[in-house]
């Protein structure tokens, strides 16, 4: 709003959010390869999932709205304001052409109390676990910080605003979440990872041994049993996907299996491989289709030989079409 003084009885105004809330597609739309959560979102194609916020007066709102899943690692959403949507943010000053603002905002730069000072005065602000920044165009795409992103007017008093912005949410959720095990805090495996069988299994926290970044996981025995590292992830039905990972192993080890197990159904979608390479990391992928499936579970364990030997993984994804 423009400087006017403020009337406490008007702060007893109860403020209603309309939520529409959109089921994902039955069927991925087509891409020419296989993409990432942040690919999917930059191209704009079929989101899992979409909200409208109606944001009445620009007053904030935070996203996903009660009753939906909390935004994960990887996860990615683009913004889509109504640049034609108005609302008056002087309703009790003097007629102003500035008053009446889009989601852009005027051009002047707000002052030292505004939510965002320097920002535009009046245009649409997204918190994505930082500082604030302006929505300026019709599609924005953020990788937020936490697990929710409040959006709202550049206004520091919005309770006699009047008018609303309509504001398209897309949801493009990342299937595998800590894929690089970035987020984990110790030297046990923790979720959204699990684990299989009865020998040593952890991660190696900044200890040089990661494919990008800090950290990786790992699997070591010298027995002859199964151990995997699993994570059970959402996906959407009928929707082809692939599977890939960066994965090492110890020279005696050829009994490696990677890939993902869908309900019901055996032998598992899987590639079997072992040794790496001269010991490096190498890209291990599998196509799948998730057929009539909303969870499956991507795995990546080995077969002990008898001996002492051992996997390390990173940068684990899946990539949908």
């Amino acid at each position: 709003m423009r400087r006017r003084p403020t009337l406490w009885s008007v702060m007893l105004l109860t403020v209603t959010a309309t939520l529409i809330l959109g089921p994902p597609p039955a069927r991925a739309a087509p891409a020419p390869t296989p993409t990432g959560a942040s690919q999917r979102c930059v191209q704009g194609t079929d989101p899992d999932a979409f909200t409208i916020l109606h944001l009445d007066g620009g007053r904030g709102q935070t996203y996903p709205p009660a009753g939906l899943p909390r935004l994960a690692d990887g996860d990615m959403i683009r913004i889509e304001p109504d640049l034609a949507d108005e609302v008056d943010v002087s309703l009790l000053a003097p007629a102003d052409p500035w008053d009446i603002v889009t989601p852009a905002g005027n051009p002047q730069a707000a002052g030292n109390g505004y939510p965002a000072p320097l920002m535009n005065q009046y245009s649409l602000l997204v918190w994505a676990g930082g500082s604030p920044f302006q929505v300026s165009r019709p599609s924005n795409c953020v990788m937020p910080g936490a697990d929710t992103v409040t959006l709202g007017i550049n206004d520091p008093e919005t309770w006699d605003n009047t008018g609303a912005w309509d504001v398209v949410v897309k949801l493009y959720r990342a299937p595998v979440h800590d894929g690089g095990f970035e987020r984990q805090t110790s030297g046990a495996v923790s979720w959204p990872w699990a684990t299989e069988g009865p020998d040593s299994k952890g991660i190696d926290l900044n200890r040089g041994f990661a494919h990008t970044f800090r950290n990786n996981a790992f699997i070591r025995t010298s027995g002859r049993n199964w151990n995997a590292l699993t994570q059970q992830i959402a996906v959407r039905r009928n929707t082809d996907y692939v599977v890939r990972g960066f994965i090492r192993t110890t020279a005696n080890i050829n009994t490696a299996f990677f890939g993902v197990r869908l309900p019901g159904m055996w032998p598992p979608t899987e590639v079997h491989f072992g040794p790496t390479p001269g010991g490096g990391y190498q890209l291990v992928e599998k196509p799948f289709n998730s057929l009539n499936n909303d969870v499956v579970t991507v795995f990546a364990g080995f077969w002990g030989v008898g001996a002492d030997g051992w996997m390390q993984m990173d940068d684990i994804a899946v990539l949908s079409s």
